[in-house]
C-alpha cells in the first residue's frame, strides 16, 4: 500500500552548528531496490512488495579500523556503474557486490584525512571521495577537500579547489554532471585535469542558487542552509537543514537561477527531519527518500512523494511522526516571525 504524502510546510528553528548530510541511501543494481546505510548494517527495501527491509551486516573493519572515536559515524554510501555499492567509512572505504555479496577493500585515505562523503560518476566510473583533514597545513585543507578515482587509475588524485572552501554532499546525475553545497547554496561544477603535478584534477563550478539564510550573531540562532541536492530530470530536490531536528524536502527547477533570473523561492515538499537523505535511480526515473523513518519515492520530477508501507500501524506512527515535526516547524516559524515583526519596530 502506497500513502501520498501531504506537503509539509517547514518554517524557521533555531539553528545550531550542523554537519553536512551525506549520502546514507542509494538503489541497487535494477532499480527497483533501495538500501540505506545505519550505524553498522546495510538496511534493503524492495520497492516492488510490502516487504520488510533486509539487513546485511557491515564487515567489523569500516566501523572500527582507525577510526578515532568510540560511536563513529554512519559510513556513507553511493553506487558504481557496473553495480556495486561504494561504502565509505571514516577511514575505509570497501565495496559490496549484491549479487555475490563479496566485500573487497578499496581505498583507505591518508592518515592526516578522514572520509566524509563518496558520489560515483554513472557516465564515467570514476569515484569522488569528500575529506576532512587533520593536520595543521590550513591551505591543505581548504584547497584540497576532494580526492578523484578516475576509472582505470591505480588511486585517487587530489583535486584542487580554488574559490569555493569547504565544498559538501557532491552529486552526478545520469550524464555525470556534479551538483555539490557550498556555504548552504546549491553549485554546479565539473572536474577537469590539471596542468601540474601536484593538481592532478581541479574543481570548476558556479553557484546557481542562493538557498542559505544565514547570520553572523552569535545569540541569534535563526536560519536555513542546503545540506544535499540531487538532481531529478528538470528539477532539483533539495534538503534544508532548520536546526540539528528540523529540516525540510523543497524542490526548485534546475537551471541557473541568475541566468534566468528567478526569484529565490522553492516548493516546499515536505517537513521531516534534519536527516532526510535522497536518492535517484540511476536510469533518472524514480527518487527515494528515507524519512521519518519510512520509505518515500517519486516516480516524476514534478510529482509527489509517496510513501512504502507495510502495516497501518507502522503508517500511524510514521504520520504522527511527521505531524509532531511539522508542529515544531511551525512554532519556529511563529517565533521568527514574532522576532522580524520586533525588528521591525
Amino acid at each position: 500500500m502506497r500513502v501520498a504524502w501531504v506537503g509539509l510546510l517547514a518554517g524557521f528553528a533555531g539553528m545550531g552548528a550542523s554537519s553536512c548530510l551525506a549520502a546514507h541511501v542509494a538503489f541497487l543494481p535494477g532499480d527497483k531496490s533501495v538500501v540505506r546505510c545505519e550505524e553498522t548494517s546495510l538496511w534493503i527495501k524492495d520497492l516492488d512488495d510490502e516487504s520488510h527491509e533486509r539487513e546485511v551486516k557491515l564487515p567489523e573493519a569500516l566501523y572500527k579500523d582507525g577510526q578515532d572515536r568510540k560511536d563513529p559515524p554512519t559510513p556513507e554510501i553511493s553506487r558504481t556503474p557496473d553495480g556495486l555499492l561504494v561504502v565509505a567509512a571514516e577511514a575505509l572505504a570497501m565495496t559490496w557486490n549484491p549479487a555475490s555479496k563479496e566485500w573487497k577493500e578499496l581505498w583507505r585515505p591518508p592518515v592526516d584525512r578522514t572520509i566524509t562523503d563518496v558520489a560515483c560518476d554513472p557516465k564515467t566510473g570514476g569515484i569522488l571521495f569528500d575529506t576532512s583533514y587533520k593536520g595543521p597545513d590550513r591551505d591543505e585543507e581548504e584547497s584540497f577537500p576532494w580526492f578523484y578515482w578516475a576509472k582505470n587509475a591505480k588511486e585517487p588524485a587530489k583535486v584542487y579547489n580554488r574559490r569555493a572552501p569547504g565544498p559538501s554532499a557532491p552529486f552526478f546525475d545520469a550524464e555525470g554532471k556534479l551538483y555539490f553545497i557550498c556555504y548552504g547554496d546549491l553549485w554546479k561544477g565539473y572536474l577537469m585535469k590539471g596542468e601540474f603535478p601536484e593538481t592532478p584534477f581541479v574543481l570548476g563550478g558556479k553557484r546557481t542558487w542562493p538557498i542559505a539564510d544565514l547570520e553572523t550573531e552569535s545569540s541569534n540562532r535563526d536560519g536555513e542552509l542546503a545540506t544535499q541536492v540531487v538532481a531529478f530530470g528538470n528539477q532539483l530536490l533539495v534538503h534544508l537543514d532548520y536546526s540539528h531536528s528540523i529540516g525540510a524536502t523543497v524542490r526548485v527547477p534546475n537551471v541557473d537561477s541568475y541566468k534566468e533570473g528567478l526569484p529565490i523561492k522553492w516548493e516546499d515538499l515536505s517537513g521531516d527531519e534534519a536527516y532526510a537523505p535522497l536518492a535517484i535511480s540511476p536510469d533518472g526515473k524514480t527518487a527515494a527518500m528515507w524519512s521519518n523513518h519510512r520509505w518515500w519515492v517519486m516516480d516524476k520530477p514534478k510529482g509527489d512523494f509517496d510513501m512504502l508501507s507495510k502495516d497501518e500501524e507502522i503508517d500511524r506512527h510514521a504520520k504522527e511522526a511527521a505531524e509532531e515535526t511539522q508542529a515544531r516547524a511551525k512554532g519556529g516559524e511563529k517565533q521568527q516571525k514574532k522576532k522580524k515583526k520586533k525588528k521591525n519596530h
